[in-house]
């Protein structure tokens, strides 16, 4: 798949893995996972592991050599959950990376972020890249109908097997802005 920006998408296959979910133990699990690749030739591989209880999530595996240092945090955090709605869908919020402090090694976090803050973000339109790909998005209150705390969180609904929405939000919520900032440091 062609990814958002300089990247592209690209299916790995099946892995077992042994990783902890958000809220639990860590496990011995299978993960489909991906490898996302920078024009330039580094790349991270993903996976999307499915615990034991139900919950999956996108997370970073490890990088390759030549990775940009912002990009780096991501095998140490930054994971995006993918939870079920009550219709068998799936859906995940669009929280955006961004750095605490402007010197290394560039230390982020996930932030609330709008649609124009994503789009700055990405470096493109978020909403543009996601919906052909067969997602719902925009405020967790129009999405999901959700009346709660998060109902001003952008979030991107799919089927709940199609990871390719999924991926392309992880991108560009985590990866386009870490590498975005890469780039203004003149890397």
């Amino acid at each position: 798949m062609n990814g958002p920006g300089p990247f592209s998408i690209e299916d790995a296959g099946k892995q077992t893995i042994e990783a902890q979910p958000v809220q639990g133990s860590k496990e011995l699990v299978e993960a489909d996972t991906f490898r996302v690749r920078h024009r330039d030739g580094w790349s991270l591989h993903l996976a999307v592991p499915t615990f034991s209880d139900g919950q999956r999530d996108i997370r970073c595996l490890e990088y390759s050599e030549g990775t940009p240092l912002p990009l780096h945090r991501l095998t140490h955090g930054l994971r995006m959950s993918l939870l079920d709605t009550e219709t068998g869908e799936a859906f995940a919020e669009m929280s955006q990376a961004k750095v605490k402090r402007m010197e290394p090694p560039y230390h982020s976090n996930l932030c609330k972020a709008d649609e124009h803050e994503l789009d700055v973000g990405a470096g493109c339109s978020v909403r543009s890249f996601v919906e052909p790909l067969g997602a719902e998005f925009g405020p967790r209150e129009e999405v999901l109908k959700d009346r709660g705390r998060r109902r001003g969180y952008c979030c991107v609904k799919m089927n709940r097997n199609d990871f390719e929405p999924a991926l392309a939000a992880y991108v560009l919520t985590r990866v386009l802005p870490l590498n975005k900032l890469h780039e203004e440091l003149g890397g």
